[in-house]
Parts: structure tokens; C-alpha cells; sequence
């Protein structure tokens, strides 16, 4: 039974509710879209359901110590795993079962979403309203487009989007704000090992933010299948998110293009740095999930 079918009256009430309707289109003007809470009691039974006991999230400190450096002015930047769309909701979900302080911390969030969330499909919007997004048009939205002047008309209106999105980084993060970024672009399906790889371009925000760790997960409410994202199957599951320690994204940086030359000394040249630096933040993420001990194993 696929997630509406299951969901059917909840989801009912929840489009009833929400502003799906509004901001579908993403222009300059509207790439930040604040999160519309109206519906969350309802998201917070459907999460509870799925939610397995022994559930919860690790490394709250830190967390605690990230959200401290964005209070101070700090660009603070969050790279975790993607298995799933319902990925957000869970944090959400056992941020605030951890207690009021890392609940606090989970509302200082903001998502860092493609813009196909807001306008393909009005559920897929009304699921993702419930929390902030800066919204941008990431590669991906181009692929599959032949040339032409449709193509040179989005790459432009792209950029434009693009742009404003850095703006509104620079100046959420004199706000304390959060970025949450997930480093492969995609969720990670099974069937396509590509989806699995981190995408070049999140290595730009390494370079605009002063912070970052990392996350992993293991436990899935929604996993991929090969359909539409919102008729996606749900499954109960116990999910455990771990953070990383708080790393300087400018000593990360030169602790690959370190490693870089000294591969390249020894005969094994890296092609694209930019890349390798987001390869090593995956490893790093690979690493923290084998450290996750769900119950069963």
C-alpha cells in the first residue's frame, strides 16, 4: 500500500490545510519559503506509526556544538546521508523527541531542496512545506533537455534563482540559521550505484561555510522505488541518525588538496579536486554509518 493510499485521510485533512498551491513556481523572489507548520500534528502521527522503538538520534553534542557556532555568526553547513523522502520528516521527528533544546535546533534547519519538490507534484509540495527550504535548481533539473532557446531560457532563469539562494545564505547565517545539504543530490536507490556518489557542486558550499559535520542513517520509512516519489511504499522501521564532530570546512579543504598532491607525488594525479573532496565526504559518511548499532544486528 503506497504512502497516500495508506495515508488517504490524513493526507485529505493535510491538502485541505496547507498552501500547496502558493509559491509552486520558484522565481528569485521566493527561494526561501519559511517553514507552514498547520500540518505537522498530522506528519507527527504518520512518523510515530512508522517509527520503531529504539529509534533516536547520536551525536547530539554535536549538534549542540554546531548550532552554538551559528549563534555566533558562523556559516554552519549540515552534509548527511539521503535514503529517502521521508528523511526530513524523521529528523524532524526525533529532533524533537530528544527535548526542547535540540528541537530548538532543529527549527534554526533550513533544507536546501531542488525546486522539482515544490513543482512537480502539489503532495510532494504540501509534505515539504511543513519545513524550510531554501530552494535552488541544482544540475540535475537540466538533464535530458536538448539545446535550444527553452534550454538557454531555464539555464538563465537557473542562475538568477541560484544567485538569490547565496544571497539568502549569507544572511540567514547572520541569523543562526542552519543549512542542511545532502551532499549526493539524491536519494540513494539500490538499482542506480550513480545515486550513490556525491555530486561536485555541493564542494561550493564547502567553500562559502565556516563549519560543517556530517550524518548518517540507518532505518527507512519510505525506501526508493522505482515509481513517482509520492506513491512511494512506507514501512515501519527503527531509524538512528548519527552526527559527526564539527569540522572547519577551510582545514578540510586543505587536508584533501593535501592528500591530492600527495597522490599525485606518487604517480596517481587527481583529475578533479572538487570532486575528490566530496568523494572523501562520503567515505566519511560510509564510515560513520557502519558505526550505527541498530539492535538487530
Amino acid at each position: 500500500m503506497n504512502l497516500i493510499q495508506r495515508y488517504e485521510k490524513e493526507i485529505e485533512k493535510m491538502m485541505i490545510q496547507s498552501t500547496s498551491h502558493h509559491n509552486r513556481e520558484i522565481t528569485p523572489e521566493n527561494v526561501f519559503q519559511e517553514a507552514n507548520r498547520v500540518n505537522r500534528g498530522f506528519m507527527r502521527k504518520i512518523v510515530a506509526e512508522l517509527m520503531l522503538e529504539g529509534s533516536g538520534i547520536e551525536g547530539q553534542d554535536n549538534l549542540r556544538e554546531l548550532a552554538a557556532l551559528a549563534a555566533e555568526g558562523k556559516r554552519c553547513l549540515l552534509l548527511p546521508a539521503h535514503l529517502s523522502n521521508m528523511d526530513v520528516p524523521a529528523l524532524w521527528y526525533l529532533m524533537e523527541q530528544s527535548g526542547p533544546q535540540i528541537a530548538e535546533i532543529f527549527e534554526k534547519i533550513v533544507f536546501v531542496a531542488g525546486r522539482k519538490l515544490n513543482e512537480d507534484n502539489q503532495v510532494m509540495k504540501m509534505l515539504s512545506e511543513m519545513f524550510t527550504r531554501l530552494v535552488i535548481t541544482p544540475r540535475t533539473f537540466y538533464e535530458g533537455m536538448e539545446e535550444g532557446p527553452e534550454l538557454d531560457r531555464l539555464l538563465k532563469e537557473g542562475q538568477a534563482i541560484n544567485l538569490a539562494a547565496h544571497r539568502v545564505v549569507r544572511l540567514m547565517s547572520a541569523e543562526g540559521r542552519i543549512f542542511l545539504v545532502y551532499p549526493s543530490g539524491t536519494r540513494l536507490r539500490p538499482w542506480d550505484s550513480s545515486t550513490g556518489r556525491g555530486r561536485r557542486e555541493v564542494e561550493s558550499y564547502l567553500r562559502v561555510f565556516d563549519y560543517f559535520c556530517i550524518g548518517a542513517t540507518k532505518g527507512n520509512l519510505l525506501p526508493p522505488q522505482q515509481t513517482e516519489m509520492h506513491v512511494e511504499c512506507p514501512e515501519e522501521s527503527r531509524v538512528v541518525m548519527r552526527f559527526g564532530e564539527v569540522l572547519s570546512t577551510k582545514a578540510f579543504r586543505k587536508q584533501c588538496a593535501d592528500e591530492a598532491a600527495k597522490l599525485e607525488a606518487n604517480g596517481r594525479p587527481v583529475e578533479d579536486l572538487k570532486q575528490y573532496t566530496i568523494d572523501r565526504v562520503m567515505e566519511m559518511i560510509e564510515a560513520l554509518t557502519k558505526k550505527i548499532i541498530l539492535p538487530e544486528e
